[in-house]
């Protein structure tokens, strides 16, 4: 918000990008531990 209102703007999509990377980095570990920890339940659609 401090680089927009100061017409930062390489500063403003540099923060921008950084909070988008590490919310990917978040998700894609979120999922990789969702599919660990719950190998037990089984797949949509497997007609089980």
């Amino acid at each position: 918000m401090n680089a927009q209102s100061s017409f930062l703007i390489p500063d403003m999509y540099a923060g921008i990008l950084t909070v988008s990377l590490l919310g990917l980095a978040v998700n894609f570990l979120l999922v990789a531990l969702e599919r660990h920890f719950s190998r037990w339940r089984t797949a949509v659609g497997s007609g089980s």
